[in-house]
């Protein structure tokens, strides 16, 4: 399963921090629900170390 860190820039916070969904067959998501006020900037950062 890769490491997933969602970053915010600008005037906003997270309602709720993250859904995942389980690693299957090499395939993986990670979703956030976000209460902007402003414009802001998502950056998210998935690491995978391989076996």
């Amino acid at each position: 399963k890769p490491a997933i860190q969602w970053t915010i820039t600008g005037s906003g916070s997270v309602i709720n921090q993250t859904e995942e969904s389980p690693y299957i067959n090499g395939r993986y998501y990670s979703k956030i629900i976000i209460s902007p006020e402003e414009n802001v900037t998502l950056t998210c950062t998935a690491e995978n170390q391989l076996e």
